[in-house]
């Protein structure tokens, strides 16, 4: 069943965001205040623990996570945490099955958060929900995703996900007109499981793929462009591409990241990817990086962008490598490359956004949130 969460944005509601979040933690009695030691992350906040995969509210005042309590069938609450305080209320809650793997959104709607989180049967299907930012009753979106990440246009009239289990291989489309959805459309991809990158703001085109692929195709489906393919054997393989699309219309622009290996020294390569003319323009070659794991992040103008690149490895046994990352960022074309912090760590980033104001990076390593002032 899919019902419409846009609805909601109707609500007779006066509300700047800030204000209403700033409400939400006066009026919420489990509201709470993260103090305590800056976890030894220098140049970083640690905002909050235990948090999946959130997103930035439309003015970066708040940022949206899901907290779970327990295993298997538990209690998730989603959340509104203050970026400026630390507080965080709770909007509501539902049960579902803890798979560690839910996801936020939100659109140019700044009223509407959605989220997934995987159905309480155990089936490791997934449901989308969305929330007022006011804490109303959740609205259930679709109920048949298969895989907790998702995609939906910034004006909130496409959403897309990867579909249920006995077609995964599908880009399942929600169509929204006049606040109200129509049938499902299933369009099938030449990849394997494929997983949503970011739709245009108008909802007409769907960008997908990871490290070995990237395609995109228009609605309402036909023939999938292919925007980047690894080369496989390369010295210049393509190691990961920025979740984060930036759109000039129809146009898509991808950010990737390369181990490039020359001089003796293997670096990374940061570049600029057109789904125009397909040219490849390079941003920036980051030195002494080893490649993988790494993170890259763009912001929605495409001006700033940022990379979380191994530099070296601290340690090293049969159950792990820990690396030594560092945080590049360049705030805007044309200004230098920027060394913004080092932290040691045996595993990429979770997540790694820009805020809407391009001033602030918000990352999540090991559960833990932490915002960067850039």
């Amino acid at each position: 069943m899919v019902r419409s969460y846009l609805r909601m944005k109707n609500a007779a509601s006066a509300l700047a965001l800030p204000s209403l979040v700033a409400a939400l933690v006066l009026q919420a009695a489990g509201c709470e205040l993260l103090t305590g030691p800056d976890d030894n992350r220098r140049g970083a906040k640690l905002l909050k623990r235990s948090v999946g995969r959130p997103a930035w509210a439309t003015d970066g005042g708040a940022i949206y996570y899901v907290s779970r309590a327990g295993s298997r069938v538990t209690t998730f609450t989603i959340n509104a945490l203050d970026v400026a305080s630390g507080r965080f209320s709770t909007l509501a809650s539902l049960t579902g099955w803890n798979t560690g793997g839910e996801q936020v959104r939100t659109t140019d709607d700044p009223n509407t958060v959605l989220f997934a989180i995987a159905n309480e049967d155990g089936s490791l299907q997934y449901s989308v929900y969305g929330v007022s930012t006011q804490g109303s009753p959740i609205d259930t979106v679709v109920t048949n995703a298969g895989w907790p990440w998702f995609s939906i246009s910034s004006s909130g009239n496409r959403l897309v996900y990867r579909g249920p289990r006995h077609s995964s291989d599908t880009l399942q489309v929600v169509t929204l007109v006049d606040n109200e959805p129509t049938a499902t459309v299933a369009i099938p991809t030449p990849g394997v499981r494929p997983n949503v990158l970011d739709v245009s703001p108008d909802g007409m085109t769907i960008v997908y793929g990871g490290p070995e692929a990237v395609y995109s195709v228009a609605l309402p489906g036909g023939s999938h462009h292919l925007l980047l393919a690894a080369n496989a054997g390369s010295v210049d393989s393509v190691k990961v591409v920025a979740p984060q699309v930036v759109w000039h219309g129809a146009d898509s622009h991808l950010l990737v990241g390369s181990s490039t290996f020359a001089g003796g020294n293997r670096h990374v390569s940061v570049h600029n990817v057109s789904s125009v003319d397909g040219i490849s323009t390079l941003l920036a070659t980051l030195p002494d990086a080893i490649g993988a794991p790494m993170n890259l992040a763009r912001s929605d103008d495409g001006r700033a962008w940022a990379a979380w690149v191994p530099v070296g490895i601290v340690d090293q046994n049969v159950e792990r490598t820990t690396y030594r990352f560092r945080l590049y960022v360049q705030i805007d074309v044309g200004e230098p490359v920027q060394s913004m912090l080092e932290w040691t760590a045996s595993e990429a980033l979770y997540w790694l956004e820009f805020s809407p104001d391009h001033r602030q990076l918000a990352l999540v390593l090991r559960g833990a949130l932490y915002v960067v002032d850039v």
